[in-house]
């Protein structure tokens, strides 16, 4: 059994891993793998194409070793493809490592949780302080929205109307062609929007491909 105080700090270690790799702690772009150790555990959080894993372990074992359990939970995930859900490993002395499914269910949902969240509303934002440049940003339709974010947005992704674009759901934007890259973007800039963000202050534009010279 895990303690509540154990457990309080796994929650707020778990909290540090999803902000750090959802870009929610500053930096400039997103993160694919963030690894925190402490005294009493080592934990690592990995965005996967299929889904997000979060690993808490003891911080006796080795940085490899994390991620060589991790990749042993992405391998048990491609068996049971047809699960849709958060994974979490742990480790208590004596008893090895311990799958846990954050949803236990064995078929995938494609209910649109999007359409639920409120829509919010077209913004004019002013323009930057201390900048002779700057004008105010004018956000008060989709096309103007996709704009503001750039790469290529506009072109990729043609909604109805201002309420129909802020229902869309990635698995929506995956039948649109959209690749995994533009849809995790895209949705994150509709993240940020919706907090009262200045797509001024999150937009970016994609990590330039590494050049292998041979």
């Amino acid at each position: 059994m895990i303690s509540t105080k154990s457990e309080g700090k796994l929650i707020t270690l778990y909290e540090k891993l999803h902000d750090s790799i959802h870009a929610k702690s500053g930096q400039s772009e997103l993160l694919k793998l963030q690894y925190i150790r402490t005294d009493t555990e080592s934990v690592m959080g990995w965005i996967t194409q299929p889904f997000e894993l979060y690993v808490a372990v003891s911080p006796r074992l080795p940085k490899s070793a994390v991620i060589g359990a991790a990749n042993a939970v992405v391998r048990v995930h491609h068996l049971l493809a047809a699960v849709d859900a958060y994974v979490m490993l742990f480790t208590s002395p004596g008893s090895g490592f311990r799958i846990t499914l954050a949803v236990p269910k064995l078929m995938r949902s494609y209910v649109n949780k999007t359409a639920l969240r409120p829509i919010p509303k077209p913004r004019v934002f002013p323009a930057i302080p201390d900048n002779p440049k700057s004008t105010p940003l004018h956000v008060l339709s989709v096309r103007q929205f996709l704009t503001a974010i750039g790469r290529s947005s506009r072109q990729k992704l043609k909604p109805e109307s201002w309420e129909a674009f802020w229902k869309t759901s990635g698995h929506e934007m995956k039948k649109a062609g959209l690749a995994v890259k533009d849809r995790r973007y895209i949705l994150w800039c509709m993240e940020k929007y919706r907090l009262g963000a200045d797509p001024r202050e999150f937009a970016h534009e994609a990590k330039p491909k590494k050049t292998i010279r041979g």
